[in-house]
């Protein structure tokens, strides 16, 4: 069971470090530099300053089809993180959105 667990939090970050490297020839090599824009390459340096945990996040939440969220029914047993930490600079970072509390669980 726990092997299972490893493997997916691998493969998990290893997604993660595929689309990190996709991000940094993008951003290398000249024919694609003049695709990209100030905004793009503020949201490219917002990305990568981002903690680990929260890119793996995005970058998991990215493959999913389902718009809207709540944070008790986000189950990411290979992600091995606390959602709401995880979360947090993505929404300050404005890569999510919030509504009112959406993302916000109320464990009252």
């Amino acid at each position: 069971m726990q092997e299972a667990a490893d493997s997916e939090r691998r493969g998990t970050f290893l997604n993660l470090t595929a689309f990190k490297k996709i991000l940094i020839n993008v951003m290398n090599i000249d024919k694609f530099k003049p695709l990209i824009n100030q905004h793009d390459h503020e949201i490219i340096f917002n990305f990568i300053k981002l903690p680990e945990e929260s890119k793996a996040l995005l970058v998991h939440l990215s493959s999913v089809k389902i718009q809207w969220r709540r944070i008790s029914s986000m189950k990411y047993p290979e992600l091995n993180i606390d959602l709401n930490v995880a979360l947090e600079p993505l929404i300050e970072d404005k890569f999510l959105v919030t509504d009112d509390g959406i993302f916000v669980d109320d464990p009252n």
